[in-house]
């Protein structure tokens, strides 16, 4: 998935008047933003009888989960900050 935002940075960034840099940093903070989201999501899904049945998640896996989405939300948080220049 990496390599199609590369050749889609490269390809659309002059055909739109931009650097591909810029077009690249731009598809990567919309990552930064809809990561959490999709997770927190999964972690719904994967935590719904109904859905998943026996395989539902255990109590600390959905502890470990959470976890995960909190660190990611942040580290998402950091580098959206970085990029708008509120933090260096």
């Amino acid at each position: 998935m990496g390599g199609f935002a590369l050749v889609n940075g490269v390809l659309s960034g002059p055909l739109f008047g931009g650097s591909p840099y810029r077009v690249i940093v731009l598809a990567q903070a919309a990552n930064a933003l809809f990561l959490p989201v999709v997770l927190v999501l999964l972690l719904i899904i994967v935590n719904r009888a109904k859905i998943m049945g026996r395989f539902r998640n255990s109590r600390l896996a959905s502890a470990l989960g959470v976890l995960v989405v909190l660190v990611i939300a942040a580290l998402s948080a950091v580098q959206l900050a970085r990029l708008s220049g509120i933090v260096e």
